[in-house]
């Protein structure tokens, strides 16, 4: 599998938020609202025999107006994705269905807020849940994982698999 790093990503432009404006000239890039471009290419990788390449699932995103938002809008370039490469996709906000398609080998792309994993709305590809433990590719990288106040809450020595313990 294929792990991308957006942070690695910023000679591949990207705008959006362009219904509000867009985003400041240094911002139009992977590495600023990449990630959930990042994390469509890992699982399309992860589940398929085929591989997307990042300009690709851009002008996918573009395509499908999934970049009106300062991000990603997941709901729409997910069904696109979904579609192009015959996969099933159903959106769920529920915790026992991410956690029943991962056990079933499914992929799953997650939307987290502000907390341990970012500072604001980020997407990471869960890709394996063992009962305790969530192994998740995050497009961000691993860097905010060895903060002082992060330490230990992610287990990053198989980065970039990384391992979040659901009952910490």
């Amino acid at each position: 599998m294929n792990y991308i790093n957006q942070c690695d990503k910023t000679y591949i432009p990207y705008e959006t938020n362009v219904l509000h404006g867009g985003r400041p000239p240094q911002s139009k890039t992977l590495k600023s609202g990449g990630c959930g471009i990042c994390s469509t290419c890992m699982m399309i990788d992860y589940l398929t025999d085929k591989t997307i390449s990042l300009e690709e699932c851009v002008q996918l995103a573009y395509d499908s107006l999934a970049n009106h938002s300062p991000g990603t809008d997941l709901d729409l370039l997910g069904p696109a994705a979904a579609e192009k490469f015959g996969l099933n996709y159903k959106g769920s906000g529920s915790l026992d269905e991410v956690k029943k398609t991962l056990q079933c080998g499914g992929a799953v792309i997650i939307h987290v807020q502000t907390g341990l994993f970012t500072t604001s709305g980020h997407y990471m590809l869960l890709i394996s849940y063992d009962g305790e433990d969530f192994c998740f590719l995050d497009p961000g990288g691993f860097q905010k994982y060895v903060k002082p106040e992060n330490v230990g809450k992610v287990n990053i020595d198989h980065y970039p698999y990384l391992y979040y313990n659901a009952k910490l």
